[in-house]
């Protein structure tokens, strides 16, 4: 906010957003409303102050992507303009918070990019940006029919207000006498109403002063070899970076440091000094040695709740704590060649890295009990590591592999994020969507977006950069709990453990006494809370669902720490597999038990799982058979994780389904890249081709293992369902009219039916075996997308990879839930279901299944006959979903050309515009070039459908010139251009392809090794002179396209 002459301005608030849109304002009330659209849609208020901030509505299921927001004070309601849902909506403002009822106001067309809205006592007022019109609808009755046009064409409306007197009526205003008595500021309805500029502070006497902070927070800190500097952490979206780099301390930090945001402490290791130092961030302030006679430090890491420093020692091969006064130093722990290291208090956890003969990642408690190896293979040197507190995942980066990665705190679901070749990296820190690292050797800062999955910018340094973090309150936030540690009795430091309050007893602690605890989590189990872990217990426990006891007996904590049962054989993995489900996610297998009467997802202990496409289980020998897209395996695995054993390992490309015939002894699999149905025996012997030719993208696979014939659906420009014997024999099309993407498929053989669902056209679709009375059974919901499905005799299951749900479909009524509402998983792929075969079980009929001829009665679906028309081709992979028409636009195209980057969330591609990347920063001195857009695309609420028209359009023309060709060549496209190429595969699934890069940065196809696609391309900056050149070139670190998007 600013005064009316722009003398003086304040942050009412910097904390908690993302992407902030839309603005209003109350003054009678002192409130202020704002609309954001990440990491959810939501609406917000708080008071002009900046206090009691509170989301109204919020949640991807309520809201789109609201835009505009505009009040009527006289009833006390919100309006607001939804670009993702072309739509204008309303609460009322004396609702409770989180449980206001949202009116739809208009959604009957003519709005396809809604910017601002506006509204007087009869009209809401609508700037909208794609047909460069105002809409105007009378209030009272809001429809098409009613509306009228203000065309602003060739120009394009932005901001849109109506000024009227009744929409500004008088109150009580302090601030019109004498500015309220304050000296800079004033906000009329606060209680305190004064406010000062940036710069300054408000005194005790309630004037303003200079402020002699060295820096505010919302900045970025970066060290190099000469000074700690800041920066905006918004840098990335400042066009105008002249001065925004801040040198504020002269001190070489080639270490790490870190600090204490409320106590405006900083900590560093300074090399020259062979010293941890630390220095209040005021002017004026100087360096304090806290600790001395250090000759390396790899990283430093503080508990801002408990007030203790944490730092490993690199020539002492030691992980060390003390106070943040330097007192009671202690061991935590000793490890060869420590680096990197972070500190998590909330969770209480306490992660370093370790180099030299066994490089690793370790977790332990805050006193360094427990310790537990999360990361043991495929790591060299971690160098720099930082947590994410939102989202509880560790992210570190190794320059032995140029590589950074993350994994939950847990110590799951480890991912890669972002190769470099060759240059060594010098720190990480996060700050909401932003990954935010240096690269020493080519002297950068980069920002990556995690939403966009890619670097957003690259700022070239004046000095070879290091360590960095993000000074922030939100990174530290205040701890509003009870610390255990202010009533335990400790002659040494204190730190929270399990509730309590945990001595370590320093070097030099003589009267200092540590009791022995024992962990309260344990393998597969968890101690009951009733029992106080110390030497001696005697304590119950429970073990983790889908795990069952060894013993009976009661845990005793014995004096070393431990318990009496080792951990491996407390609890042991043990379910049933009379009735069951398997759910698929690339990383894991959850298991269900259909017996149970809460079914509970229970995540199967199974290790090395990279990206599993298909999966299926054997009663045979109890084991699972798996496809792993990135692994290019076929590989078995026991439901206990024991027993595993790579089965095919040469001459796979994209494995998929998978079928086993345990009775007959066989593997089945296709192949959506070598374009193959494979088979081979189970002792691994026999392999070979069962079908070879016209296959274009197989997906699911299904065997009736009764009849011995094997369904699968193809998903590829002629999309179809198909069968064959088991001895490659009959092979006939099953359903091909009026397919899209057949994704998921499953067999009825009590009825003889077979089903699947089409993630494009969204429905869900049955016909008997032989291709018969084929029917669409549901149609899905626009926001789902159907992956894997699974029949039982009530239910149909299907898993929606963009909502990453399982939904139950009633077979009866139709009616449609989420089955898991608990599930934690990244993504939802296949799913099967599996009863124990009974040796009384009948042999399904094999007569050919009647045609019926009266549609089932449905609930929210209609029915329909199967097309005989041709159906069109569609160039849109699978995840796709269909577009909304717009109206026509009657002003002339808007042209724009823009750098666009697609990139898929869960499946569905999203096409973002990027502006310029590379920008070089000085001191006081700067240039940016971006690339000019004259036009703003309409943005795509996350995991949102997108349209598929302009490449429908663009196939259109393609084939209207090949009209104009020879026959022959004709014929030849048809066959070269229906191959889809392997990146469409990836898209599918959103995720990335392995990809390498030699030494000259040219990209080359990976074969074994999970390398990943946005790999950097190799940036030569030795050329560069910081003092001559403005500006260095960019090399896009994701593939780009630039063109020119008509949009109409």
């Amino acid at each position: 906010m600013s005064d009316y002459d722009g003398k003086y301005h304040h942050v009412v608030d910097k904390t908690g957003h993302s992407e902030p849109i839309g603005i209003a304002v109350d003054p009678i009330n002192g409130k202020l409303y704002w609309a954001d659209w990440k990491p959810i849609p939501r609406i917000e208020s708080a008071t002009l102050m900046g206090e009691n901030r509170t989301i109204l509505v919020s949640g991807d299921d309520i809201l789109g992507l609201p835009y505009g927001l505009t009040l009527d004070l006289s009833i006390r309601r919100l309006y607001w303009t939804d670009v993702y849902e072309e739509a204008l909506y309303s609460i009322d403002l004396d609702g409770i918070p989180g449980q206001m009822e949202i009116k739809l106001e208009y959604d009957e067309g003519g709005l396809y990019f809604p910017f601002f809205i506006t509204l007087n006592k009869d009209y809401f007022f609508i700037s909208e940006h794609e047909y460069e019109y105002i809409m105007i609808l009378p209030r009272d009755n809001a429809t098409y029919v009613n509306a009228a046009f203000l065309s602003t064409s060739p120009k394009i409306p932005m901001g849109v207000d109506y000024m009227d007197v009744t929409k500004q009526p008088p109150h009580n205003n302090i601030c019109a006498v004498d500015n309220g008595g304050c000296d800079q500021l004033c906000i009329s309805t606060a209680t305190n109403h004064c406010l000062c500029t940036a710069g300054y502070v408000m005194a005790d006497n309630g004037t303003c002063v200079e402020d002699t902070h060295l820096i505010e927070g919302h900045r970025v800190l970066i060290a190099d070899s000469v000074e700690i500097c800041s920066a905006p952490v918004n840098l990335a979206s400042i066009q105008d970076l002249s001065g925004t780099l801040n040198c504020f301390l002269n001190a070489t930090v080639t270490g790490s440091f870190d600090y204490d945001f409320q106590q405006e402490m900083l900590y560093a290791y300074v090399p020259s000094d062979q010293a941890i130092k630390t220095v209040r961030l005021r002017e004026g302030e100087t360096f304090k040695v806290l600790h001395g006679d250090i000759q390396g430090v790899g990283g430093i890491a503080l508990d801002w709740i408990s007030s203790a420093l944490y730092w490993t020692e690199t020539t002492t091969n030691r992980v060390m704590v003390s106070t943040t006064q330097g007192l009671h130093k202690s061991i935590i722990a000793n490890v060869n060649s420590p680096l990197a290291i972070a500190v998590h208090p909330l969770k209480g956890y306490l992660f370093w890295g370790a180099g030299g003969a066994n490089p690793c990642i370790e977790r332990s408690t805050l006193s360094g009990r427990h310790r537990i190896k999360l990361v043991i293979d495929d790591i060299i040197d971690p160098v720099a590591m930082v947590i994410d507190y939102n989202h509880d995942r560790l992210y570190w980066v190794d320059n032995g592999q140029n590589l950074i990665e993350s994994i939950g705190v847990d110590g799951i679901f480890r991912t890669f994020v972002y190769a470099s070749y060759g240059g060594r990296f010098g720190g990480i820190a996060v700050f909401q969507d932003f990954l935010i690292w240096t690269e020493t050797d080519y002297r950068k800062l980069v920002f990556y977006n995690h939403d966009k999955d890619a670097i957003e910018k690259r700022f070239s340094m004046p000095d070879p950069p290091g360590p960095v973090r993000v000074y922030d309150e939100e990174i530290q936030p205040k701890f509003n709990g009870t610390n255990p540690c202010s009533y335990a009795v400790c002659f040494g430091l204190c730190v929270p453990y399990n509730g309590v309050g945990d001595c370590v007893c320093g070097i030099d602690d003589g009267n200092c006494t540590r009791d022995v605890y024992c962990p309260r989590q344990i393998e597969h189990a968890s101690v009951h809370d009733d029992c106080d872990p110390r030497q001696g217990a005697n304590c119950s426990y429970t073990c983790d669902v889908g795990f069952q006891p060894t013993s009976n007996k009661r845990l005793i904590c014995t004096e070393t720490g431990d318990w009496d049962i080792s951990d491996n054989t407390l609890c042991v993995f043990g379910v049933s597999t009379e009735y069951f489900m398997l759910i698929g996610s690339p990383q894991a297998i959850h298991y269900v038990d259909l017996t149970s009467s809460t079914p509970t997802a229970v995540t199967l202990p199974i290790e090395d799982l990279v990206y599993v496409l298909g999966f299926d289980y054997s009663y045979g020998d109890n084991m699972i058979y798996l496809t792993d897209l990135f692994l290019e395996t076929v590989s078995r695995v026991s439901l206990d994780g024991q027993n595993a054993e790579v089965m095919v390992d040469s001459n796979l490309l994209y494995p998929d389904g998978i079928e086993v015939d345990s009775r007959n002894g066989k593997v089945y699999w296709v192949d959506s890249d070598t374009d193959l149905l494979e088979v081979i025996n189970l002792d691994g012997t026999g392999r070979r081709p069962l079908v070879v030719y016209d296959l274009d993208e197989p997906r699911a696979l299904v065997l009736d293992e009764h009849n011995q014939v094997l369904y699968w659906t193809d998903w590829g420009f002629d999309a179809k369902v198909e069968k064959v014997n088991v001895d490659g024999t009959e092979r006939e099309v099953v359903a091909s009219q009026g397919m899209s993407h057949p994704l998921g498929l499953a067999l009825d053989s009590k009825e003889g039916r077979l089903y699947w669902c089409d993630s494009t056209l969204d429905v869900l679709e049955s016909c008997y075996t032989n291709g018969t009375d084929r029917k669409i059974l549901y149609r899905l919901e626009p926001e789902q997308a159907c992956y894997g499905l699974a029949l039982t005799d009530d239910y149909i299951y299907y898993t929606d990879y963009v909502g990453v749900k399982v939904h139950r479909l009633n077979r009866t009524t139709f009616t449609s839930e989420n089955f898991l509402p608990d599930l934690q998983t990244e993504d939802t792929l296949d799913i099967k279901i599996y009863r124990k075969p009974s040796a009384t079980t009948s042999s399904p009929s094999t007569s050919t299944p009647p045609i019926s001829t009266t549609p089932p009665i449905m609930a929210k679906t209609t029915t329909s006959a199967p097309s005989t028309s041709t159906p069109s081709i569609s160039t849109t992979p699978p995840i796709m979903a269909k577009t909304t028409t717009s109206p026509p636009s009657t002003s002339t195209p808007l042209i724009m050309e823009t750098t666009t980057v697609t990139k898929t969330t869960r499946g569905r591609e999203e096409t973002t515009t990027e502006m310029g990347q590379e920008t070089t920063m000085t001191m006081g001195l700067t240039t940016s070039e971006n690339t000019k857009s004259t036009g703003v695309a309409k943005p795509s609420k996350p995991g949102s459908p997108v349209g598929d028209e302009d490449a429908k359009a663009l196939i259109g023309i393609g084939v209207g010139s090949l009209v104009l060709s020879a026959l022959i060549v004709i014929l030849a496209s048809v066959y070269f251009c229906r191959r889809r190429t392997r990146q469409d595969k990836y898209d599918i699934r959103g995720i990335e392809p392995p990809v390498f890069y030699n030494v000259d940065g040219d990209r080359v196809r990976g074969v074994s090794n999970p390398v990943y696609d946005n790999m950097e391309s190799f940036h030569n900056t030795e050329s560069f002179n910081f003092e001559s050149s403005g500006e260095q070139p960019i090399t896009p670190a994701a593939d780009t396209n630039v063109e020119k998007a008509a949009i109409s």
